[in-house]
């Protein structure tokens, strides 16, 4: 077993006299509880369990020390501050909290935006991109930003700044930067959150036309002789033969092409999205592609 804290501290015009409503601070302490327990879950699965407790209070803005202690639930698993690696390993609490704080300062940084751009740099480090900054993070804190139960709970203990005399939230732990949220930012925290470019592929494809359209950005359907799909033409050069009436259609006819395929994921699932930027060839369905 081992053992980690976190102090959590309200501050405003409700708190001044280090008192704080308990119809405040109970559904507060419940949601920062279950955030703590649905965080060592996505990091560690079954493999460890979390006990939450209160422990003290101080004057003053009001603060409340949270005490946790893990469980191991094989004690052949080593106790490692680690990426689990096939299962084998288990984030320790004290990680998981500093990785839930992490976590809050990515929601700060994101602003309820979805990142420009995300690189991977090494094991341990994430550089989130956005309107010309970036933010280092541990990858867990995105796999934490992308887990449902997370964001609900997150959600639900941001939500004791909705309450007049509340203005803010402060995180602190030993040896970490303290990181605190404010009234302003509560639409950071909305449970939908951004949706997050997690692939991008650009390839050549041989698409028959299904059905087609000339309106502004209205997307064709085509497929690759698999599944249909819906595309955008992004070939300015092609468009400009189309309204020329240069390029003439009928159904199936088959476009040779280069496709960028990109893949997003949110709450709500993951989705792709296909752009044909390139029109190398236009064959009529009576004519069938040249094989050199």
């Amino acid at each position: 077993m081992n053992h980690a804290d976190l102090t959590l501290v309200f501050d405003g015009a409700a708190v001044e006299n280090g008192e704080i409503d308990v119809q405040n601070l109970g559904p507060a302490l419940i949601a920062l509880g279950d955030l703590i327990q649905s965080a060592n879950e996505e990091l560690n699965k079954k493999r460890a369990q979390v006990s939450v407790r209160v422990k003290a209070t101080a004057a003053g803005s009001f603060e409340v020390g949270i005490g946790t202690a893990q469980y191991l639930m094989d004690k052949a698993l080593p106790l490692l501050d680690s990426i689990p690696v096939d299962g084998d390993q288990v984030v320790i609490i004290a990680s998981v909290l500093a990785i839930i704080v992490s976590l809050i300062r990515l929601y700060k940084f994101l602003k309820g935006k979805s990142p420009e751009r995300v690189e991977q740099k090494g094991d341990r480090h994430l550089h989130i991109h956005l309107d010309g900054n970036t933010q280092v993070i541990d990858p867990r804190a995105l796999q934490l930003f992308e887990s449902i139960p997370v964001r609900k709970n997150t959600k639900s203990l941001v939500d004791v700044l909705l309450t007049d005399g509340i203005d803010s939230l402060r995180f602190k732990r030993a040896g970490q930067k303290a990181v605190e949220i404010f009234k302003s930012e509560v639409g950071y925290f909305d449970v939908e959150g951004p949706e997050l470019e997690i692939k991008e592929l650009t390839r050549p494809m041989q698409l028959q036309i299904i059905s087609l359209s000339f309106k502004k950005d209205n997307k064709w359907r085509v497929t690759d002789g698999s599944e249909p799909f819906n595309a955008t033409i992004e070939d300015a050069e092609f468009l400009n033969r189309i309204a020329t009436n240069v390029e003439l259609f009928a159904m199936g006819d088959h476009l040779q092409c280069v496709v960028r395929e990109r893949q997003f994921q949110s709450n709500a699932g993951v989705r792709k999205e296909y752009s044909i930027i390139e029109v190398q060839q236009h064959h009529p369905a009576t004519q069938h592609p040249r094989l050199l």
